[in-house]
């Protein structure tokens, strides 16, 4: 229970970590501003055509916005301690590196989870501004699991190459470059050769950058969680065996 709880509050420190960076908050302003312009402009769109708006469509311009803010921020969550060269004061505690990264996973999570509050007050003050927007019943809890499950998976992913790399710009550029390519690899494999395609939707790169803008798709949550835990146990093995100090 001790040590369910220092993890708790390492992870705690790590996510203020997050807050107190100026490039999160001119980051995710950046991301914001884009995301109402573009709702700005859908509103009027459907104002003047005199259509009804679904709330899922301005919560979804949102978040393929705020998705490259959560990438961004995948990278640096450790990198950022490879550069200010306080990689070794983390070893200092009574704590694991498998328990070190995990602190750093969770707390990743959880800045996620704020993102998804933001998304939350956005569509919440749209809804009531605007007569022509209609809110479905299951659209928080949608949307709350998919950022969970994006959370986890890129989270772990950018955290393997992060503790290969070790540089925030290496390990966004990498992470990308590898993202696009497996996914053009499973989508062109899907095509040629179809008797593949139940088991290549278990592969969770195809359309990646597109499942916070979908419906919760049980195949793509339950790979993206197995590819998440397989990233984390990569990272803390080759995290566990690293000269560091």
């Amino acid at each position: 229970m001790s040590n369910i709880i220092d993890l708790i509050k390492i992870s705690f420190l790590d996510y203020r970590k997050f807050l107190l960076k100026t490039s999160t908050y001119i980051f995710v302003g950046i991301a914001l501003i884009i995301a109402l312009l573009s709702i700005h402009t859908s509103l009027e769109f459907y104002i003047h055509t005199n259509q009804e708006l679904d709330i899922t469509k301005i919560g979804r311009i949102f978040n393929f916005c705020m998705q490259f803010v959560i990438i961004f921020q995948a990278t640096v969550m450790l990198t950022e301690e490879f550069r200010r060269g306080t990689i070794p004061f983390l070893f200092t505690s009574s704590k694991s590196r498998t328990q070190i990264l995990f602190s750093k996973i969770l707390s990743f999570v959880v800045f996620c989870i704020t993102i998804c509050l933001i998304n939350f007050a956005v569509v919440t003050y749209y809804y009531y501004a605007k007569d022509i927007i209609v809110i479905t019943n299951n659209y928080f809890g949608l949307f709350f699991v998919l950022y969970l499950v994006f959370a986890w998976f890129i989270g772990n992913y950018f955290l393997f190459f992060s503790v290969i790399l070790k540089s925030r710009m290496s390990s966004l550029v990498t992470g990308m470059f590898f993202l696009f390519i497996l996914g053009d690899f499973s989508a062109n494999l899907a095509n040629k050769f179809p008797v593949l395609d139940k088991f290549l939707r278990f592969f969770p790169f195809d359309g990646l950058l597109y499942f916070l803008l979908q419906d919760i798709n049980i195949e793509k949550v339950i790979s993206m969680l197995v590819f998440g835990l397989i990233f984390f146990v990569l990272s803390a093995v080759i995290f566990e065996r690293q000269d560091l100090v």
